[in-house]
Order: C-alpha cells, then sequence, then structure tokens
C-alpha cells in the first residue's frame, strides 16, 4: 500500500481514478497519456455532475496514479488550476 496516504484517501483516489480511466477509455486514450486538453475536458464534463470538492479529488487522484508512476501528472498545469480556481470563484 502508499505509504504516503491514508487507507482511507487511497481508497478514495482509487473509485476517482476508475472514473478518470472509463472517461479515457471512451476517449480512447491511455489514462497514463492523458494530455492537459482531456483532463481539462474531464474536469469541465465532471463539473455538471459532481461539486467542485469532488473535482479537487479527481484531480488529485490523477496527480497521485501519475506519480505513483514516475510521471508528471497533467493536472500540474497552470490551466487546469486555473479551470479549478475559475469553478470555485463561481
Amino acid at each position: 500500500m502508499d505509504q504516503s496516504v491514508s487507507s482511507s484517501t487511497l481508497k478514495t483516489y482509487q473509485n476517482a481514478w476508475i472514473v478518470f480511466c472509463a472517461y479515457c477509455r471512451n476517449a480512447q486514450t491511455d489514462p497514463y497519456s492523458a494530455d492537459v486538453e482531456l483532463v481539462l475536458r474531464y474536469l469541465a464534463t465532471r463539473n455538471r455532475k459532481v461539486g467542485l470538492s469532488r473535482l479537487y479529488i479527481y484531480s488529485s487522484a490523477i496527480s497521485h496514479f501519475y506519480r505513483s508512476r514516475g510521471l508528471t501528472s497533467p493536472c500540474d498545469d497552470a490551466r487546469v488550476k486555473m479551470l479549478l480556481k475559475g469553478i470555485c470563484e463561481l
């Protein structure tokens, strides 16, 4: 088990990752090669269905799974941060 997050956080991230993977499958994209634009579309789509706190969880989950493979997360991009900040300010 990943020691950098609690077991309950890891479970939450795993559930969020499953949702992201399903979105990527529909977009015919490997979740580990998703670009920033795909992540932005994903978060914008999810925003219609969930609250802001859940969007932060989705973003954190993507980052967690990317980093677990030594990859740079597309969620580190300033555009993703601006999207989340903009939604927060609505």
